[in-house]
């Protein structure tokens, strides 16, 4: 994951595409965030991948914030298949997978039956840490500027019943104060939103006294969602080598400042992008004009993917249908 741009050098070299009278146009960061948007939903560019390790598995691995999904994955010294979510409810998939296989630990030549030799792609959830029930949830600020702003917490209660306020709104507003602040009910978190705060804020359930960390959630983050997958209980190798070397796509998040970084690396797709977004913005939307604009900016894309792998052809892959469950071959 690399990229040589930030707000500020975009709009540096940029500014006049989206308003030429005004260097500082609130407009400009709006359309930059749409053009980011687009281009890392859109396609696999050059820097928009990363290698992220995990150590262990404890029946699941999340990814951290800023990664989108697993592109590819080695598990000890070989590949290893990663599945979508309907993959378990296929006519002819493999039935349900137990997380709870161990592992032998040993990473010779056993590795028994109890080795999922997948991952499970489980979608997104609001923590990094799996929740299995309904406790209650505390939350922990580190920045005394935060004190008082308001969390929004949906989920359900020990009965599995969905939690509503006294207004009869769905979920519940919980106010930060100094240092840490709990639920008054138990609460099985299915959906947290948050406001942009100056500290990170971490938020834990509380077990007979004790906090177990779920997430320690960033400054920026507002909707905190993370994938994650089923991998079955691993431990870690005694050579120190992660159980699972995994690449990653990013994930595009909301630029809020000058110093933030922005990708794709490419300041010409940049431009035709927030070229496309004026278009799609005029009273009378172009869609033809703003589609060939964004059109330039893919190809751009195309063309400075295609300097980076240079002699290089990209192997066949297998990729698994989830609807069926067959192999479908492409380049």
């Amino acid at each position: 994951m690399s990229t040589a741009l930030t707000v500020a050098a975009c709009r540096l070299q940029l500014w006049r595409t989206v308003d030429p009278d005004n260097q500082n146009s609130p407009l400009f960061l709006e359309y930059l965030n749409q053009v980011q948007d687009y281009y890392t939903t859109g396609g696999n560019w050059k820097g928009m991948w990363a290698v992220v390790d995990f150590p262990s598995s404890a029946r699941h691995i999340t990814l951290p914030r800023r990664y989108e999904s697993i592109v590819g994955c080695i598990q000890c010294c070989r590949a290893t298949p990663i599945y979508g979510q309907l993959h378990e409810y296929s006519p002819n998939g493999p039935g349900f997978y137990d997380a709870d296989r161990q592992d032998s630990g040993n990473y010779g030549n056993n590795y028994g039956n109890w080795n999922m030799r997948s991952l499970i792609d489980e979608g997104e959830f609001p923590t990094h840490e799996v929740q299995l029930t309904a406790e209650i949830i505390r939350l922990k600020v580190y920045n005394s500027n935060d004190v008082g702003k308001i969390f929004r917490l949906f989920g359900v209660d020990e009965n599995g019943e969905v939690i509503f306020d006294s207004n009869g709104e769905e979920g519940i507003s919980v106010t930060l104060g100094n240092d840490t602040v709990d639920t008054a009910i138990k609460i099985h978190i299915k959906h947290v939103t948050k406001p942009i705060t100056d500290g990170y804020v971490d938020i834990s359930t509380v077990v007979l006294g004790v906090p177990v960390l779920l997430s320690r959630y960033e400054p920026t983050e507002t909707n905190p969602l993370y994938r994650r997958y089923k991998t079955g209980k691993f431990e870690a190798r005694e050579d120190g080598h992660p159980v699972f070397r995994t690449k990653c796509k990013i994930r595009p998040l909301l630029l809020l400042k000058e110093t933030d970084l922005v990708y794709p690396n490419n300041i010409r797709a940049i431009k035709f992008g927030l070229t496309a977004v004026k278009y799609e913005s005029y009273g009378s939307y172009d869609a033809a004009i703003a589609d060939s604009w964004w059109q330039r900016g893919r190809d751009q894309l195309n063309q400075d993917l295609a300097q980076q792998r240079g002699a290089i052809r990209l192997p066949t892959l297998q990729v698994q249908h989830e609807s069926v469950g067959a192999s479908l071959t492409t380049n």
